[in-house]
């Protein structure tokens, strides 16, 4: 039994590893701002060498640099995707 309850464990730290944060660049469609460009925020699940977008949130950023900070932490401390909408939200506000 607790043989099992540890193989349980691993598994669920592993399934954190598969998925990985980037960030994407897109036009600003607004008629009044100052920006031209904003990121969005993507959640990806990588398998078998493949990138597969699982979740996005558009226009998160108005700079690249804060974006690519952002996309940097959430991998390097592997971000359970449970926590991706209030990660955002914090980075945000």
């Amino acid at each position: 039994l607790i043989w099992e309850i540890f193989q349980l464990f691993v598994d669920c730290e592993r399934i954190y590893e598969m998925f990985t944060y980037g960030y994407i660049k897109e036009e600003y469609e607004g008629t009044d701002s100052e920006y031209d460009y904003v990121y969005g925020v993507e959640l990806c699940y990588q398998k078998e060498g493949a990138s597969i977008r699982v979740n996005y949130i558009s226009g998160v950023f108005t700079d690249e640099d804060s974006a690519k900070s952002f996309v940097e932490l959430c991998n390097r401390l592997e971000l359970s995707p449970v926590h991706f909408y209030d990660a955002v939200e914090d980075a945000v506000s």
